[in-house]
């Protein structure tokens, strides 16, 4: 009994050979689109380090006047200016 050098993948040297054979067609496709993904996060990344940022407070009266459902009225209107308007 003989043993391959290869043992049960001799059937995949072709299939090798081709891959290795034609690297410069297929790696040049693979590495373009890696290179675009990795630009697009650094653009991205750029221009959110360029925003100046600023946190707003919302302050509460200690004396309410109102009830809590205004607040919430309130609330939810700027939860809802945060979502993409659909189309009517």
């Amino acid at each position: 009994m003989s043993q391959n050098m290869f043992g049960d993948f001799s059937e995949f040297i072709p299939i090798f050979l081709t891959i290795g054979s034609t690297w410069w067609i297929w790696l040049p496709i693979i590495l373009f689109g890696l290179l675009i993904n990795l630009w697009l996060v650094y653009v991205q990344t750029k221009y959110k380090e360029s925003i100046k940022w600023s946190l707003l407070e919302i302050r509460i009266p200690r004396e309410l006047l109102r009830t809590p459902k205004s607040m919430e009225q309130i609330l939810s209107g700027l939860y809802g200016l945060q979502l993409p308007r659909q189309p009517h």
